[in-house]
């Protein structure tokens, strides 16, 4: 019994894989990788809800605040440092501070101007915090 439980979950890991991979666009896989944590946290808060507890609102902030911290993660590793050659000097998305940044100097009116640069592959945006407002008028 417990031999085809790890088989089952075995072809629904594998699944999952697949689904992430046959995504259009990076932002797609970045939210198929995070349903991982979006989904049982989403079910649990539901049923926290339907249960008529004090826990639902709660509990969909944190798990928003899990999806949110899980995509901006995937993004940094994946998509940071090509974002900061594109938009030098600026900070990155989703930063909350504390870091240094170089800055880049304006050039006159009177210089050359760079030869344009090859196109580049498209560096998705990233993710953006989603604010519950029912979770938050919920809390007070």
């Amino acid at each position: 019994m417990l031999k085809k439980l790890g088989e089952a979950l075995f072809f629904v890991f594998l699944f999952w894989v697949a689904w992430i991979f046959i995504g259009s666009n990076p932002t797609v896989r970045m939210q198929r990788v995070c349903t991982a944590v979006s989904g049982p946290g989403h079910f649990i808060a539901s049923l926290a809800s339907a249960a008529n507890t004090d826990w639902g609102g709660p509990l969909q902030t944190w798990t928003e605040n899990g999806t949110y911290r899980c995509q901006l993660t995937l993004w940094n590793y994946f998509y940071a440092d090509e974002w900061k050659k594109a938009h030098p000097g600026q900070p990155l998305p989703g930063d909350q501070g504390g870091g240094t940044y170089e800055t880049v100097p304006l050039t006159g009116a009177s210089q050359a101007q760079p030869a344009p640069k090859p196109a580049q592959p498209e560096i998705p945006d990233a993710p953006q915090r989603q604010v519950n407002r029912n979770s938050a008028q919920s809390n007070r």
